[in-house]
């Protein structure tokens, strides 16, 4: 409730680097995760559109359970949207700094729910033109549902297919204590002279003090 996030996170990179007065869209906000955390002070992103698809999940999140969950959705600078995600885009005139893909599910979520529309071609497509000239599109998914690395593999040939033409990078992280994969992120821009973290700038985020 306090930060979004427990402990350092792969998931924390597309937030931190989107720069103070950012404007970030989070598809799938669910908890809030990813919102909370765009608060922090030294993010300080601008504003925050959360959008979620589930009215019940944002009815518990906003009512009985505000206080456990740092009541994310009250700040000025979120606004909430109920509402199928791509269709919103497509309603939308809006660009974006960095528009945020994250999953906590399972493929079925994933790949299934008529909501998870999102996560075709076509629908990458529309949010990538909902991109400011530098913006960022961000997928995030624990390591868990991409095992054998299909579903990573897929989403970087259609980000950098013809139809979207997105210079990508893909990212994984390492848990020592499991001994295996923990998190992915896929970071996409149109222009490629956005400069994409590094390995070395991963190591330096990671190792960076905070109070997370």
């Amino acid at each position: 409730p306090v930060h979004g996030f427990i402990t350092r996170s792969l998931g924390m990179v597309p937030i931190d680097r989107a720069g103070q007065g950012a404007k970030i869209a989070v598809i799938g906000s669910g908890g809030g995760r990813q919102v909370q955390y765009a608060q922090q002070p030294h993010v300080d992103a601008g504003e925050i559109v959360a959008i979620e698809i589930e009215s019940a999940v944002l009815d518990a999140v906003r009512g009985d359970l505000a206080p456990q969950f740092g009541r994310v959705y009250e700040s000025p600078r979120v606004r909430v949207v109920n509402q199928e995600a791509r269709g919103y885009m497509e309603s939308s005139q809006e660009k974006f700094d960095l528009v945020y893909l994250p999953s906590v599910g399972g493929y079925p979520q994933m790949m299934l729910e008529p909501g998870n529309m999102i996560r075709t071609e076509d629908a990458f497509t529309v949010l990538r033109d909902h991109l400011t000239e530098k913006g960022v599109l961000a997928i995030w998914y624990p390591a868990g549902l991409d095992q054998n690395g299909i579903l990573t593999s897929q989403y970087v040939r259609t980000l950098t297919g013809p139809a979207l033409g997105m210079h990508v990078r893909a990212y994984g992280s390492y848990d020592n204590q499991r001994k295996s994969s923990d998190e992915v992120l896929i970071l996409a821009v149109r222009d490629e002279s956005v400069a994409l973290p590094s390995l070395d700038d991963l190591q330096e985020f990671f190792h960076r003090p905070t109070s997370v």
